[in-house]
């Protein structure tokens, strides 16, 4: 088994279950973490959601040794030239920001019935309005609507723009394929599905989540090609994290569409683990990962805890600085 592979199953293993203690623990402190009035700008019908705290985690000293141990990234000339203009770094002045996707029907052609996935971003931290505004308007426009200053300009893709605009002096929303009337009120939004809500209320005391449906995390061909996955009898998938002293609480939940299939999804996973444990113990199968790292991952999957209550399978595993130290490869690999 070759190091790509190694990766993808364990990230499988990583991202499917979660833990019963965090639903408790979430509930008492999700209204004092996360900003609701956000959620209601949220599309009801998202297929994904991710939040991140970034003015939590950024204090908080396990991010910052990680961070320090992390090779240093050039953001490349384009952000360069963004920060330069603008003043804004996503590292210093973002405070929290909210992903959602939902899929809208194909509007591009009148033959594809295939849905084109929109992503709405509404982001909180500060922001230089003036500069942010004359930058957009280097290449894009601006336009009065509902009371609000739009911005568009074009997307990286081409053919398709990327709309903004500030909702107040510390918030802004984006929307990818220009469609923001949402967050403007020119139209009712849906009201957010039941189910989305519970999934939602679930990890909302950590903060950095993930909320999805499986079809937003695997891709369609797999669908198309009807090739079975490890996804298959989930309706959502839940990922948290949070930051404990030296320590990361790493959780993770899947909701099933039956008691049955949560055993039997709770099961694969412990099957999955013992079969990674085992490439990682074989120096042929872990073929350039090093023993240090595979030792460490290793320790990381017998920590796990795997478990099925009604109808979800859950896993938690806490993990802590030398740990993570140990399982990320040298640089260069």
């Amino acid at each position: 088994m070759n190091r790509k592979v190694l990766i993808i199953l364990s990230l499988v293993v990583m991202s499917v279950g979660a833990a019963s203690w965090w639903y408790a623990r979430a509930r008492t402190t999700a209204a004092a973490e996360f900003p609701s009035d956000v959620l209601a700008l949220v599309p009801g019908d998202a297929s994904m959601i991710v939040y991140a705290d970034m003015a939590v985690l950024r204090d908080e000293p396990l991010v910052q040794r990680l961070a320090a141990m992390a090779p240093t990234v050039n953001p490349g000339t384009e952000y360069a030239e963004f920060v330069g203009a603008t003043g804004f770094e996503y590292q210093r002045d973002l405070d929290r920001v909210i992903l959602a996707t939902r899929s809208v029907p194909n509007s591009q052609t009148s033959s594809s019935q295939t849905p084109a996935p929109q992503t709405l971003v509404i982001a909180d931290g500060r922001f230089d309005q003036m500069k942010i505004a004359d930058y957009a308007l280097r290449s894009g426009k601006v336009e009065q609507r509902n009371g609000h200053a739009v911005y568009t300009t074009p997307a990286a893709t081409p053919g398709k723009i990327t709309a903004f605009t500030f909702l107040a002096a510390g918030r802004v929303a984006l929307a990818d394929g220009g469609d923001i009337s949402g967050v403007l009120g020119e139209r009712s939004q849906v009201p957010m599905d039941a189910a989305l809500q519970e999934q939602v209320s679930r990890v909302a005391g950590a903060p950095l989540f993930l909320v999805a449906k499986p079809h937003a995390l695997v891709p369609a061909g797999g669908a198309a090609n009807r090739l079975s996955t490890p996804l298959d009898g989930l309706r959502w998938v839940n990922l948290a994290a949070r930051p404990d002293g030296d320590r990361v609480l790493l959780s993770a939940e899947g909701a099933c569409d039956s008691p049955e299939q949560a055993k039997q999804m709770a099961a694969t996973l412990e099957l999955l683990r013992g079969l990674l444990r085992g490439v990682l113990a074989d120096p042929k199968g872990r073929g350039g990962l090093p023993f240090e790292t595979a030792q460490a991952i290793s320790k990381m999957f017998q920590a796990a805890q795997i478990s099925a209550e009604e109808s979800r399978v859950r896993l938690l595993v806490s993990v802590d600085t030398a740990m993570l130290g140990a399982a990320a490869p040298p640089a260069g690999r």
